[in-house]
């Protein structure tokens, strides 16, 4: 017996893969980042004078994990 919510919830799972998806091949073949370091260059520029806790808390992650994308963003020329 399948559950009520059961199918819309699977549904709605399945059209945010898709659009996660969609998302990723237009960032990446626009810009050439991964749709993560889009979001993370997207946070960055609507903040002043941001920082690693300022980012981690925007974004919602680990200091550690905003540290370790800021290396490669600036390896990469996106950020200063």
């Amino acid at each position: 017996m399948q559950l009520l919510g059961q199918g819309i919830a699977v549904t709605l799972h399945e059209l945010v893969h898709l659009i996660d998806g969609f998302a990723e091949h237009l960032v990446r073949e626009r810009f050439g980042v991964s749709y993560s370091q889009y979001h993370f260059l997207a946070a960055t520029s609507t903040l002043d004078d941001p920082d690693v806790t300022t980012l981690a808390e925007c974004l919602m992650v680990s200091k550690a994990a905003v540290s370790k994308r800021l290396d490669g963003l600036v390896t990469d020329g996106w950020i200063e």
